[in-house]
């Protein structure tokens, strides 16, 4: 009851009893959702959304999960308050989604055997936001270890392995490099060291898909990254294995980088000026 201003009191059904209460003690509280989903997405290291799913209340897309380059999942989150309205929420993103994805509710508390055999069908990894974060001293979010353990699990299930059946090796690009980031070293006519960001190896021209089917042997594309590394990255009509064909070669060389590190833009350029072509990423020869 609101007898003047700050004049309010609580009155039990009966009207035999009052108590005095505050302004503060009548606000209505809502969940601010955007900051929510912004903070959540930060603190896991997703990329940020905030979008709402037209159709199911209480239901956002809370950005995408980028384990390594050339991969990610849509990440959502249901502001469920009951047990149907969870198992709604993941129908629909089950349907939505044509790829494995990770989906949050406030607490494990309501899921159920279908809701987990939905999940599944679809390698789906469900995390609580009760399990996965905690507030750190300052107030700002932060990923448990649990939840950096389930979506490392939900990262093997769902990444290639380490080698295709036709021996090509996966290699393990981080998300956010680019071709700047890429080192590759010559150890001998076969084989190359590889490294960005602190993930390296070695391989032979097989491993990286630059072998011919019919022979065994190097591609052309793999002969023409041995040129580049004998200049220092860079090929033009003054180098010796200048060749018309070069452009063509350029061209399905970058098709196979590409498909190997998965890194977006172009990994070699044309110039102009030289009327050439540079790597955007260093490359030596053997010693």
């Amino acid at each position: 009851m609101h007898h003047g201003p700050g004049d309010i009191v609580g009155v039990t059904g009966d009207g035999s009893k009052t108590i005095t209460l505050s302004k503060t003690d009548v606000l209505i509280y809502r969940l601010d959702h955007k900051r929510i989903l912004r903070d959540t997405a930060a603190a896991l290291g997703f990329e940020a959304a905030e979008e709402g799913i037209a159709g199911v209340p209480f239901t956002f897309r809370m950005g995408t999960f980028k384990p390594l380059a050339g991969f990610s999942f849509p990440a959502y989150v249901a502001f469920a308050l009951e047990p149907t309205d969870v198992r709604r929420a993941i129908e629909y993103v089950a349907a939505l989604s044509t790829k494995p994805f990770v989906f949050f509710a406030p607490t494990g508390r309501f899921m159920n055997a279908a809701c987990e055999s939905l999940l599944q069908n679809h390698n789906a990894c469900f995390l609580s936001l009760s399990d996965a974060l905690k507030i750190d001293p300052n107030g700002s979010l932060l990923a448990t270890p649990v939840a950096m353990q389930k979506l490392a699990a939900f990262q093997d299930a769902v990444l290639p392995s380490s080698t295709t059946s036709n021996g090509v090796v996966f290699f393990s690009t981080p998300s956010n490099a680019t071709w700047a980031d890429l080192r590759i070293k010559f150890i001998d006519g076969h084989t190359v060291s590889v490294s960005i960001r602190g993930d390296s190896g070695t391989y032979v021209y097989s491993q990286l898909g630059m072998v011919d089917s019919r022979s065994g042997k190097p591609t052309v594309g793999w002969e023409l990254l041995r040129s580049f590394a004998e200049g220092q990255g860079l090929l033009t009509w003054k180098s010796a294995d200048a060749k018309r064909e070069n452009q063509k070669r350029c061209e399905n060389l970058t098709k196979d980088l590409r498909r190997f590190f998965r890194i977006e833009g172009k990994p070699i350029e044309y110039l102009k000026s030289t009327k050439g072509w540079r790597t955007r990423f260093s490359i030596e020869p053997d010693a």
